[in-house]
């Protein structure tokens, strides 16, 4: 029977709402036209000639059923389907994370969503998500991929040190004009013999602060000596 081939010995410990989705999804199956099922009770459809998409049906049901009795709300978690792509001539294959549809109740039996796979199969995997696109380049070019991955991770470094950059320079134009402002302000309120002597013991630190305050001294004592 296909149940049996779905679900092996895990068909006598499902949940009445996972075995009617059960039934849904033989049904499902028996009238697909692109679906097979192997032994070990994944659904296998092409996605194209040179890789095929599977399900795995038992441990999706796993998942949720035994997750289901740890939380007391189904977890995101549990709304994974257990999906990879195979190339059909290497056999390399990558695992696919798909989450069931929002439009799902939190409660809906994991043979349900399989019954949504196999439509979705049918109709050629329309719109599918990144992930599989991903996991289907994979198992076509695997060092294809994997180099336009690093491309893409060395792009995304370059723009995070960009933006660390040009944040600096902000900070540092921004912190330059507080201080200039901040020194002018002291220094407008002192006398020009304060601000003598206040010249004549600096130290010649290279502080921020030291440097323009300098400068600010300087420019005024120049104006008062002329």
């Amino acid at each position: 029977m296909l149940e049996d081939r779905l679900l092996g010995e895990l068909i006598f410990k499902v949940s009445d709402e996972e075995w009617k989705g059960l039934t849904l999804l033989v049904r499902a199956l028996e009238d697909s036209p692109r679906c097979r099922v192997t032994e070990r009770g994944s659904i296998i459809v092409g996605f194209d000639d040179e890789v095929e998409v599977g399900l795995d049906v038992r441990e999706t049901v796993m998942r949720k059923e035994s997750l289901s009795r740890v939380f007391e709300r189904n977890s995101t978690y549990m709304d994974h389907l257990v999906v990879y792509a195979r190339s059909v001539d290497s056999g390399i294959s990558k695992r696919v994370c798909i989450t069931s549809s929002d439009s799902y109740q939190e409660e809906t039996p994991a043979t349900d969503m399989c019954v949504a796979f196999v439509l979705w199969a049918n109709d050629g995997f329309r719109d599918p998500p990144m992930t599989l696109i991903d996991a289907v380049e994979y198992c076509k070019d695997p060092e294809g991929l994997r180099e336009l991955e690093e491309s893409y991770e060395d792009r995304r470094r370059q723009r995070i040190l960009e933006m660390y950059e040009r944040d600096e320079a902000i900070s540092r134009e921004r912190d330059l004009k507080s201080t200039r402002e901040l020194q002018e302000w002291r220094l407008e309120r002192l006398g020009w013999r304060d601000i003598m002597q206040e010249h004549k013991e600096d130290t010649g630190e290279d502080t921020l602060e030291s440097v323009i305050a300098r400068g600010i001294r300087t420019s005024i004592l120049v104006g008062v000596s002329e």
